[in-house]
């Protein structure tokens, strides 16, 4: 071999090794009905939260629905928004602090990576919330489809794919673990 060339082919493949995702799963996906449970409870909280937003801004006029036309203005959204802003920081901070929103602890899951590494905030309310449950929440047919992914084997929705996510059980503290804290 002369003196330029060395052992490394920059076309050879890869020597990295890939990990399969079986063989690094070491949580318990959690069950169906305690997602769907966690995820009710999210959705009456923001109902509820939004009510006394809209009923303090009715009674100072301003209207939150256009009268003439029927349709949602940007004001009025800007308004709904204000109104589920307490709530939505709920939930944000939840997720900053234990990777759960308010549903998931109630209901003992929360969200990790894939290898059951903490999933940072971004990946939760950007990739997880905003691209996969935003955008696909915004075509009726793809949240039906992502819905139902729950159902594969990984019990991985297309949100939780796209964010490289799982819900999973939040390990129960034996009792003298919580009486030494």
């Amino acid at each position: 071999m002369s003196d330029w060339q060395t052992d490394d082919d920059p076309y050879a493949a890869p020597s990295a090794s890939i990990l399969d995702r079986r063989q690094v799963q070491s949580v318990e996906p959690a069950p169906r009905l305690l997602r769907l449970g966690a995820w009710l409870v999210n959705l009456v909280g923001a109902v509820v939260s939004v009510i006394p937003g809209l009923v303090v801004f009715d009674s100072l006029g301003v209207p939150y629905l256009a009268e003439d036309d029927g349709i949602y203005r940007f004001e009025q959204l800007g308004y709904f928004l204000l109104a589920l802003g307490p709530w939505a920081l709920w939930n944000v901070y939840e997720i900053h602090t234990s990777s759960q929103s308010v549903g998931k602890r109630l209901f003992g899951i929360k969200v990790v990576r894939f290898d059951g590494s903490r999933a940072s905030t971004s990946r939760q309310l950007f990739a997880r919330f905003f691209v996969g449950q935003g955008l696909l929440g915004a075509v009726p047919l793809l949240r039906l489809v992502d819905a139902l992914c729950i159902f594969r084997s990984s019990h991985q929705t297309l949100h939780d794919g796209i964010a490289d996510t799982i819900v999973v059980r939040v390990p129960q503290r034996r009792e003298w673990d919580q009486r030494s804290q």
